[in-house]
């Protein structure tokens, strides 16, 4: 159990935030005897979140440079103290806004944030009210330690989960400290007065404290709150100033004692005043009924920390279970477990239900899901063969685990650094290639088909990518082809399958609008394969292949990608036109045999067939994973060759879906690449022409707009809880969408708003 402590530690002069740590540790280690803790505090800043600036904060949030969200998502818990009283906005909107920021990034990592006992509010702007709600709202759990705190965040739509007492009742009490009767806290911040509390009426206060409970009898230690000789907050002075009172009630002062860790000192009742908390005006002898509700409220802390476990563990699995698009499948465990946010936490403790110890790399794979982050590519199972793909109830592929992982510290790099639901590195572009700010790098460009007449009518787009497969495999080039098809037991489904011949490629040809993991098959990592797949898969396996095969990187075919839609699609459409859902289909193709094709299906003596507008533009583009509506490559930067439709455009510069004879858009994005189309163009296999990357872009609004609005859209998403992945090197993509600010607040807006319907929000 790993524990990150938020805004308290163990060594600041202020021994109220040292309290808040020791506190917080002692009560917390009841639950989780074995738990480890990390602080994280102004003077013991992280590397990993740069708070400089909130500017800052966002930048590594989009780019992930220093490793922030995985940083994040290291915890199972986030224990965020708000050093006791800066859940406020009266040390300023920048302080609040920090923390509520640094708040919001951990409960997007997955990691579920518990708001510590604490003072809420006053909050005196509009920003602070606005981010207190969202903070209150994304909080596993939230205890207030006082009533008017209570009060304030039920005015804000969320009623604390208890009422409990200052975390430095949680200090567990060594034996062998001095005993004390009560502790006062004095505040040297507020003897002076200052813009919230009125000096003189504070010092007379702690005067008349002081007088009422030696006059009760009790013992007096004075406890300064700050010990900082050399800064203004310092509260030793201010602890000095009472000694009159109880020097004439004859009671020493002890002073002595200020400098000392709050832990050493062991009292039955103490007293701590916030610099906006109500000062009382009457001595703490005369409220006995009140002091015996704060001293059962201090029993009732005790239980905090297994009530937060028990309740952040119901809130998350609420979450999770919303909706088919509302939560992140896990990876199956098979068995017991509990629900998906305790299988979890045992993955991250190192265990699966029942005890079995669970890999680094499962790990990883639980944040992906976490965060709605995976695309499907199947990675992590070619990484580690107990990993296997399987549907979800969304329909979509995501990773099972079927028997103990064999992964190795080498898979877990690999995938931090090639998965595409943690990273997608843009490629650098080539010497000599030509930039489009919407296309990228490219050394050539074409409109392109089969030569062959039969390959360009199966194919989907003028068979090009099809001619391609044949030629490499006819000629060596290719000792194989990995790839998708259609299922043959199967038809609804698809599968990634090994070409070995003309007749395979064939029987491969036509796209396939539904769920598939290519590397989900080891034949991509041996020697002379070539890979046709989704830009994601292509991306993924130019990081991973140097790792995994010593140096070389298979030739990779792409194509351009608007998503992958839901497998419940299909079926769907199925069942409007007469297939239901239990029928046995004896074959399915989504495009081809014409350009662009028919969605055309067969099941006995029923037969479907739709037009492309009906069925991708109606049925089944809608249902594509969030994950790539938030893409920075749909166009296959990472590939070697990339194929599109070359469509024709009608007035309104959409493009013209009429029948016809298929015409395929190729790119060359690197000298192999070239070099393959060019030679492929000379043995006669495909017929090129001239392309102008302006109409391409033109043929392709969907890409380009995704393109140009990537920042729009990875902000909005960020803001309604769900988290890109991170994309260093599209830099300047991202901040391409600032060129067009009305329709990019718009993009953020209605990104935003899809985030919270398919349950980014709790």
């Amino acid at each position: 159990m790993r524990i990150l402590i938020a805004w308290a530690d163990d060594s600041s002069p202020n021994l109220g935030v040292r309290a808040l740590g020791q506190g917080s540790v002692d009560l917390l280690r009841r639950a989780w005897p074995d738990a480890t803790w990390t602080f994280m505090n102004y003077r013991r800043r992280p590397e990993q979140i740069p708070w400089g600036s909130d500017r800052a904060l966002l930048r590594e949030r989009l780019t992930g440079r220093a490793g922030m969200q995985r940083w994040l998502a290291g915890f199972d818990l986030v224990w965020d103290t708000r050093s006791g009283d800066s859940f406020a906005d009266i040390y300023g909107t920048p302080r609040h806004r920090t923390m509520s920021l640094v708040h919001e990034f951990a409960v997007q990592a997955g990691t579920p944030v518990v708001l510590a006992p604490q003072t809420i509010g006053p909050f005196g702007t509009l920003q602070g009210r606005l981010l207190a709600r969202r903070g209150l709202r994304r909080s596993a759990l939230v205890f207030a330690r006082d009533p008017r705190s209570a009060a304030a965040a039920a005015r804000l739509g969320r009623e604390p989960d208890a009422v409990a007492s200052d975390l430095v009742f949680g200090i567990e009490q060594p034996r062998e400290a001095e005993p004390h009767d009560v502790l006062l806290n004095v505040s040297g911040l507020l003897w002076g007065g200052d813009d919230h509390v009125d000096g003189a009426a504070y010092r007379r206060s702690v005067h008349a404290i002081v007088d009422g409970l030696l006059a009760d009898g009790r013992a007096v230690t004075l406890l300064p709150h700050v010990v900082d000789a050399d800064g203004p907050d310092d509260d030793v002075p201010a602890a000095r100033e009472p000694r009159r009172p109880l020097r004439r009630a004859g009671g020493p002062p002890r002073a002595d004692g200020a400098r000392r860790r709050p832990r050493r000192h062991r009292g039955r009742a103490a007293r701590h005043q916030r610099a906006h908390a109500r000062v009382p005006q009457r001595a703490l002898h005369r409220h006995a009924r009140r002091r015996d509700g704060l001293l059962a409220q201090v029993r009732a802390a005790h239980g905090l920390a297994r009530l937060a476990a028990r309740r952040a563990a119901a809130r998350h699995r609420r979450r999770r279970g919303r909706g088919a698009r509302g939560g992140a499948s896990r990876v199956a465990r098979g068995g017991g477990g509990g629900g998906p946010a305790s299988r979890r936490r045992d993955a991250r403790a190192g265990a699966r239900p029942g005890g079995v110890a669970v890999s680094g790399l499962e790990r990883e794979v639980e944040a992906v899901l976490a965060r709605d982050a995976c695309t499907g590519c199947g990675l992590c199972a070619l990484l580690d063969p107990a990993i296997r793909m399987a549907l979800d109830d969304d329909g979509q592929l995501r990773p099972r685990a079927t028997t103990p992982s064999r992964a190795d510290e080498r898979a877990v790099a690999v995938f931090r650094d090639a998965c595409p639901g943690v990273v997608v590195h843009a490629p650098a572009p080539p010497e000599g290639a030509a930039m489009h700010p919407l296309l990228g790098a490219h050394l050539g460009m074409w409109t392109a088909w089969a030569a062959d007449p039969e390959l360009r009518h199966a194919g989907s787009s003028g068979g090009a990518l099809t001619a391609l497969h044949a030629w490499l495999l006819e000629t060596g080039r290719a000792a194989r082809v990995v790839g998708a098809a259609v299922d043959a037991d199967e038809p609804r489904r698809t599968v990634p399958v090994t070409i070995r011949s003309r007749e395979d490629a064939l029987r491969a040809a036509g796209s396939r609008y539904a769920p598939v993991a290519a590397l989900d098959n080891p034949d991509a990592l041996l020697p002379g394969s070539a890979v046709c797949a989704k830009p994601c898969e292509a991306a993924a396996l130019r990081r991973a292949a140097p790792a995994l095969t010593g140096g070389e990187v298979p030739l990779l075919l792409s194509f351009f990608c608007a998503g992958t839609p839901s497998q419940r699609a299909t079926d769907a459409l199925l069942a409007e036109h007469g297939v239901p859902a239990h029928a046995r289909v004896d074959a399915l193709r989504y495009r081809g045999r014409g350009w662009p094709g028919r969605f055309t299906a067969s099941a006995g003596d029923a037969v479907v067939s739709v037009d492309y507008d009906e069925s991708w533009g109606r049925t089944l583009g809608p249902t594509t994973r969030w994950r790539c509506k938030v893409c920075a490559d749909g166009i296959g930067e990472a590939a070697d060759v990339v194929a599109a439709d070359a469509w024709e455009s009608d007035d309104r510069g959409f493009p013209a879906f009429a029948e016809g004879e298929g015409t395929s858009a190729l790119v060359a994005r690197t000298q192999r690449g070239l070099r393959a189309i060019l030679e492929a163009e000379a043995a006669g296999v495909l017929v090129l022409g001239p392309l102008q990357a302006e109409r391409l872009a033109a043929a392709q609004p969907l890409q380009t707009a995704r393109r140009a609005l990537l920042g729009a859209r990875t902000l909005g998403a960020l803001l309604g809880g769900r988290a890109a992945p991170r994309y260093p090197g599209y830099g300047r993509l991202l901040m391409r969408s600032l060129r067009t600010p009305r329709l990019a607040l718009r993009t953020v807006r209605g990104t935003f708003g899809r985030a919270r319907r398919s349950g980014g929000l709790p």
